[in-house]
C-alpha cells in the first residue's frame, strides 16, 4: 500500500529520507530542512461514496475528447479527492503519457479510477447503460445547476442505489461532435455564471467545471445521507492499491 502524502521543504536535498519514493513535483516549500507531512482536521475526512450494487465509486466524470492536459490532470487530481471514476473518451489532444498531464495530476496520478473509451460510440453503447443518472453539462442548457436535482429526490441510503455521471464536451467546440440525438435535452444543466455578457465570459474552464458539479453531486448525497439520520461521513479512509488505466476491448 503508498500513502498519500505531501512532503515539504526549503532547501531541497535527494539524501532527505522521507524522500524514498516521492517525486520531486511533491519536494517543495517550507519547514527549514525538515520532512512534514501534511496535517489535516478532522472535518476534511470522508468515506468514499459507493454504488451500492456493485461496490464502485458512486460518481463519475466523463470528457469528450479533451483537448488540453492540463485540464484533464486537474481533474484527474479533484476525482482522487472524491473517490469519483474519471473516464476519458478518445480522441485526445495529447497522450495519456504526456509528462505536463502526470505533472498536473502531481502524485495522484497513479491512484486515479480511469477508463479510456475509443469512441462516443463506444462510450454510448457499453459505458452508458452502466452508469445510472446521467447529465450534460454545457452553457446552453435551459436548466440551471442550482436548480438540478442530481440525486432523484432519493433520501437516505437509498441514493447509494444509483450511479450519477457528469459528462463533459470539448474545450473548443463542446458537444458539437456528438450526434444531438444522443443528448436529451431534459438532461443538460448549466453551471451559472453572473451577468456573462457584460463580464466578457464566455465559459469556465473545463476542470473548473467539472470540480463545481462534483462538488455539488457529492453534496447532494451527502445531504440525502443525512436526511434519514444517519451520518453522511465516517472518520476513515482507505487508500487502496494504484489503479491501471482500462481500455474496453
Amino acid at each position: 500500500m503508498r500513502a498519500l502524502e505531501f512532503v515539504f521543504v526549503t532547501e531541497w536535498s535527494p539524501e532527505l529520507p522521507c524522500f524514498a519514493g516521492v517525486s520531486r513535483a511533491s519536494r517543495q516549500c517550507i519547514s527549514r530542512s525538515k520532512c512534514v507531512r501534511a496535517s489535516y482536521g478532522p472535518g476534511v475526512v470522508s468515506a468514499p461514496l459507493r454504488h451500492t450494487g456493485t461496490g464502485e465509486p458512486l460518481l463519475n466524470v466523463v470528457f469528450y475528447a479533451p483537448s488540453i492536459h492540463w485540464n484533464t490532470g486537474n481533474t484527474a487530481r479533484t476525482t482522487v479527492g472524491f473517490q469519483a471514476r474519471l473516464h476519458i473518451i478518445e480522441p485526445l489532444g495529447f497522450s495519456l503519457s504526456d509528462r505536463h498531464l502526470k505533472r498536473a495530476g502531481l502524485d495522484y496520478w497513479p491512484f486515479v479510477d480511469l477508463r479510456v473509451w475509443s469512441s462516443w460510440q463506444a462510450f454510448r453503447d457499453e459505458g452508458l447503460p452502466q452508469l445510472g443518472n446521467v447529465f450534460y453539462f454545457t452553457k446552453f442548457a435551459q436548466s440551471s445547476l442550482l436548480d438540478a436535482d442530481l440525486v432523484s429526490s432519493k433520501k437516505g441510503s437509498e441514493v447509494l442505489a444509483t450511479k450519477i455521471t457528469l459528462i463533459f464536451g470539448n474545450e473548443l467546440d463542446g458537444f458539437e461532435r456528438i450526434p444531438p440525438e444522443d443528448i436529451p435535452r431534459e438532461r443538460t444543466i448549466a453551471i451559472p455564471m453572473v451577468c456573462p455578457g457584460d463580464a466578457g465570459i464566455r465559459s469556465y474552464n473545463l476542470s473548473t467545471s467539472a470540480a463545481i458539479a462534483l462538488w455539488e453531486a457529492y453534496r447532494q448525497v451527502q445531504v440525502a445521507l443525512r436526511s434519514d439520520g444517519g451520518p453522511a461521513t465516517v472518520n476513515r479512509c482507505a487508500v487502496e492499491s494504484p489503479r491501471a488505466t482500462v481500455r474496453p476491448q
